[in-house]
């Protein structure tokens, strides 16, 4: 069993901006990008102010900003192959852009980055893992995830599998855990991010494949998968073969996580293999993780084919 990371803390760790912030506006008068775009970000931006801000400014963070020349020379700093993707997804660039500031206002209590950088990484690491030690996986959780989920083992009894179980089950609970942290750091500061511009993005988020199907009428099965995952190589086929088969009833997509990194975020997606359900009216129904047989995903989509 494998789980993807995608180098999320990586990419918060990109961009460096002062970042100690005061507070501009009574509460009542505030309105959050989260409650006005629910399900647009994941991340430090869903706790963002909507403000009237300056065409060129799109985050305002106390009085430094992050500007749009600012976002296309980090577009144009990805790979060739991604930077087309890029120009669709520049809402999940800035995120990332945005992330580290507010973690050095927060972490570090300074606004610029200090001369001795192996301190400076040594002080990171230590935050890391004093939000990650805080996590446990009880022996009770390990064994209802090997009942509920007996197409990921084959025939290995749960004492074969109970101490990868554990490091895989720890894992993932420690990026959920961070992934929450880095959310509510958005409540620690104040942001401001341009209006106008995030009414461009939540439109432009949504030209892939998985959004358009969303609004198809159909339900939608999602699957996120990577060439290097052996769960994952075992389940395309199963995906494939569905695909075609409920082709007239259904949407049934498959998106490689290394190619499609940008949708994978916008999704949400930590572990892989993934597998998003959603149900006619394109609401998100059920998320699993790991290898699912052809006859239990079968059974959910006839399900949703039904209500």
């Amino acid at each position: 069993m494998s789980f993807f990371n995608a180098g999320k803390i990586l990419l918060a760790l990109s961009v460096m901006l002062p970042a100690v912030l005061p507070s501009f506006a009574e509460e009542g008068s505030r309105e959050y990008l989260s409650d006005k775009y629910p399900g647009l970000s994941s991340g430090i931006l869903s706790r963002a102010i909507l403000a009237e801000l300056p065409d060129e400014e799109l985050v305002k963070v106390k009085e430094k900003p992050i500007t749009r020349d600012m976002l296309d020379i980090k577009i144009m700093e990805l790979p060739e192959e991604r930077r087309e993707q890029g120009e669709n997804y520049e809402f999940y660039i800035l995120e990332g852009m945005v992330t580290k500031p507010i973690m050095m206002a927060i972490i570090l209590d300074i606004e610029d980055l200090p001369a001795d950088n192996d301190l400076f990484q040594k002080q990171i690491r230590e935050y890391l893992e004093s939000v990650m030690n805080t996590v446990e996986i009880s022996d009770k959780e390990i064994r209802r995830f090997y009942d509920e989920n007996p197409d990921m083992f084959s025939d290995d009894a749960f004492d074969d599998v109970k101490e990868m179980l554990q490091t895989e089950l720890t894992r993932q609970k420690q990026r959920e855990a961070w992934d929450e942290h880095v959310r509510n750091m958005g409540n620690e500061v104040e942001i401001r991010v341009n209006r106008a511009w995030v009414e461009e993005q939540v439109e432009k988020v949504k030209d892939n494949p998985l959004d358009k199907a969303r609004v198809s009428d159909k339900p939608v099965l999602a699957v996120f998968v990577a060439e290097w995952s052996p769960p994952c190589q075992k389940l395309k086929p199963v995906i494939e073969k569905l695909a075609e088969e409920l082709s007239d009833k259904a949407a049934v997509l498959m998106f490689d996580t290394d190619e499609q990194g940008f949708l994978a975020s916008r999704y949400n997606i930590v572990n892989i293999p993934t597998l998003l359900f959603f149900d006619k009216t394109g609401h998100e129904v059920e998320r699993r993780s790991g290898f699912l047989s052809q006859e239990k995903i079968l059974n959910k989509l006839e399900a949703l084919l039904t209500s």
